[in-house]
Formats: structure tokens, sequence, C-alpha cells
């Protein structure tokens, strides 16, 4: 039983971890994404598309029978320090 319990608990590690280092993979790409659009004058914002990333994070926490409000608010936390690295990245400084 304890060992058991222990298995779980490894698996849950290692899970997390996971999840860690697919956000590290994630903001990554969010600060490439900052520092293009900074390039091309773009806004950091675009209220369409988060709206259709909110509809693909309820579609999957459907499917994956997690709760919706739990999906929605952990992404809102993601999409909101997403869109402060990209503010971040139009302020860097340029080098040659």
């Amino acid at each position: 039983m304890a060992e058991d319990l222990e298995l779980l608990r490894a698996r849950i590690d290692e899970i997390d971890a996971a999840i860690i280092r697919l956000l590290g993979e994630r903001f990554t790409h969010v600060r490439l994404l900052g520092r293009w659009k900074a390039l091309a004058g773009l806004a950091v914002e675009n209220p369409e598309r988060e709206n259709h990333l909110r509809a693909l994070y309820l579609a999957a926490a459907q499917r994956e029978s997690l709760d919706p409000a739990l999906v929605l608010k952990l992404f809102e936390v993601v999409l909101e320090h997403s869109k402060a690295e990209q503010h971040g990245q139009g302020k860097r400084p340029k080098t040659a």
C-alpha cells in the first residue's frame, strides 16, 4: 500500500516537472513572438486570439474531464504573464 502511494506521488512529481519544462519552452517562444511583434510594430494584445484560445482551453478541459474554471484560471495567469513577457521584449535595447 505505501509502495503504491509512493509510486503515485513519484508519477505526479514527474508530471509536475514536465509541466514546468513545457512552460519554460512556451515562454521561450513567447519571448521570440514578442521580439517579432516589436520589430513589426504589432500590438501585443489580440483579444480575438485570446477569445479563440479560451474556447480551445474550455474544449480541452471538457475532453480531459477537468473543471473549466480551473483551466481558465490557469491559462489566464499564463496569458497575462505571456503578454508581460512580450511587452518586455519590445522594451529591450536593440543590438547589432
